[in-house]
């Protein structure tokens, strides 16, 4: 009960591929964000967590802000936002956020010769400006003699320490709030991406505008839901130990990878040129990343499963095997996008250095997604059917069964089986199929859902009246004069196939009853070639029937026909459409021996 072009679920092909590119996408953003946050698990989490959450405050506020301090230049900026450079300093005290900006007497973050803003928690930010006037006061910031310059430096942050603290840490308000908005911020990404893919194919597909609108707005929310949970639950395990747990064996395949192919996957990702020990270090996150976000991703898609599972809709090896399945598609398509961006940036780089490096490496790494995901998806679907099979295959034999009984207990022609088809596939198939799983009686749950679709179809059929007292009387009496009749008809006919004259006219005469226009019609456009002149004439001479009606029953016989018949010594030529009433005449002498049909009108 598929249809051309659409998987079981029902969904497009192009909608299924603008889906898997919003979710490869949120995945590889998601994976770069916890890689990005392996920090929060270190002895100063905390103060990593403080730079993180004010620069994503100040990016959701509008403010054109970048983390800058991923090089670990030495005494470099942590931030940059609207062109000012930012140290953060997340301590316990005020006092020793300003001594952290100290080594001895020398202030560490100038920019060109003049001091950097030092961001501190919230709540140490009055003691911060205590300590840094009492260092301008010695005379240890350069340039600065006025205390009360401090208050240019010292920058009030957006969170306390407190706060800090706990976004570095698994299950608190503080860090589930921080995975939201930050869940927020890739989500966008994603529905951006999916939605306009998802428009296109729609407008491919000959949707028109709205509905092409209204189909990816909700393709793109769908995607959306995907990428923030995804975020959220990634960044929630990637504060727990199993980051951690992770490390050596990330550690071992990157060293058996070696130091080169290290550095071009940590190019490819970050953009930026990254060797040596640096480079697997920051492969191995990478690694570490996207296991964690394809297990959180893969949680997220299969919610459902999972649900329908504990509810009795699927079995477990059917769970089992969309869990793989989707697994091995998130994980693959994660790689993939990985590599077809590294391919994709080199051919831009060629055709277009700059611009070219940037589109190539987007649409390298969106179709190696989506082409990888898809490959691993089928490939792992493909093994797991020998062991596994679908649920979907072990109902579909009771759908069809059931199908042809209420078909046949209903009556249903083939329009009306067509019909019923289109109403099950629009009432939720896939769905349906799962309830019918979970039902104690599986064929007669199947059995009432087919039923319900059928009894409307069969109400809006035509009704039909049965016939009683003389209606019924007079119905059969014509029912037995046609039979009767086609009974003579047959003798009549064996007669004009074989030329026989006299042997149609005795068939005629068994006709005992009278004879009417309707009649004479039939006879006449079943003896029209035939050359039987006395057949002709008995039909003509039926003494029941009015001149006009004889010559209306000649024009209903050939109406499709010009016609030349002799009357007495007179030729009447007529066509379609007109009476013998309009026809021309001309001497019968003049036709000659060309054909003609004669009659005795």
């Amino acid at each position: 009960m598929g249809e051309p072009g659409k998987d079981n679920q029902g969904e497009s092909i192009g909608k299924k591929i603008a889906k898997d590119a919003g979710v490869h996408l949120g995945v590889k953003n998601t994976a770069n964000t916890v890689a990005d946050q392996v920090v929060f698990n270190s002895r100063q989490g905390h103060g990593f967590a403080g730079e993180h959450a004010n620069h994503l405050a100040d990016k959701m506020t509008g403010k054109k802000a970048k983390l800058v301090g991923k090089g670990n230049e030495l005494d470099g900026a942590d931030r940059l936002v609207n062109g000012e450079l930012i140290q953060t300093k997340y301590c316990a005290s005020g006092s020793r956020c300003v001594n952290e900006c100290f080594d001895g007497d020398r202030f560490r973050y100038m920019d060109n010769g003049k001091p950097m803003k030092i961001e501190v928690p919230k709540d140490k930010y009055d003691a911060a400006l205590d300590a840094m006037r009492d260092k301008i006061n010695d005379g240890k910031v350069p340039g600065v003699t006025d205390p009360q310059d401090a208050e240019k430096i010292v920058k009030k942050g957006l969170f306390t320490y407190e706060q800090a603290k706990n976004i570095a840490k698994a299950g608190t308000v503080e860090s589930l709030t921080y995975d939201a908005v930050k869940g927020i911020e890739l989500g966008i990404q994603a529905f951006g991406l999916s939605s306009v893919l998802t428009f296109a194919a729609c407008v491919w597909n000959g949707d028109d505008l709205e509905t092409a609108f209204l189909t990816s707005m909700e393709a793109g929310i769908k995607v959306f839901g995907v990428a923030w949970g995804g975020t959220v639950i990634s960044s929630q395990l990637a504060r727990t130990g199993l980051e951690k747990a992770l490390r050596p064996m990330t550690d071992r395949i990157v060293n058996q990878m070696g130091s080169k192919a290290a550095a071009k996957i940590a190019a490819a990702v970050s953009g930026k040129k990254i060797a040596g020990a640096a480079a697997k270090k920051h492969v191995s996150k990478l690694m570490r990343g996207n296991m964690i976000t394809t297990i959180a991703t893969t949680a997220v898609l299969s919610g459902k499963d999972m649900i329908h599972a504990t509810e009795g809709k699927i079995s477990g090896g059917q769970l089992t095997k969309n869990l793989v399945t989707t697994g091995a598609n998130v994980g693959a398509g994660t790689l993939g996008m990985a590599a077809g961006a590294s391919q994709g940036a080199a051919w831009g780089t060629v055709i277009l250095p700059g611009v070219g490096t940037a589109v190539g490496g987007f649409l390298g790494g969106l179709f190696g997604a989506i082409a990888a995901g898809s490959a691993a998806g089928g490939a792992t679907k493909m093994v797991l059917d020998q062991f596994i099979e679908d649920d979907r295959e072990q109902i579909m034999p009771i759908v069809e069964e059931q199908f042809g009984l209420v078909a046949y207990n209903f009556l249903f022609g083939q329009p009306e089986a067509d019909h019923l088809i289109g109403c099950l596939q629009e009432d939720g198939f896939e769905n349906r199929l799962k309830e019918i799983f979970a039902a104690d009686d599986r064929d007669s749950h199947t059995y009432e859902w087919i039923e319900s679709w059928a009894m409307p179809i069969a109400e809006n059929r035509e009704k039909v009246q049965l016939l009683e007292g003389d209606a019924l009387q007079k119905q059969l009496e014509e029912m037995e004069r046609k039979l009767r009749w086609e009974s003579m008809l047959g003798c009549f006919l064996e007669s004009l196939e074989s030329s026989d004259d006299e042997g149609a006219i005795e068939a005629l005469v068994t006709w005992e009853e009278e004879w009417d226009a309707k009649d004479l019609v039939e006879l006449i456009a079943l003896a029209t070639e035939t050359d039987l002149p006395k057949t002709f004439a008995w039909i003509q001479n039926r003494p029941e029937l009015s001149m006009i009606q004889k010559q209306v029953a000649w024009q209903e016989a050939m109406a499709m026909e010009s016609w030349r018949i002799i009357v007495g010594s007179e030729i009447y030529t007529f066509g379609a459409g007109e009476s013998i009433g309009q026809a021309s005449s001309t001497s019968a002498a003049g036709l000659g021996r060309r054909p003609i049909l004669r009659c005795g009108i």
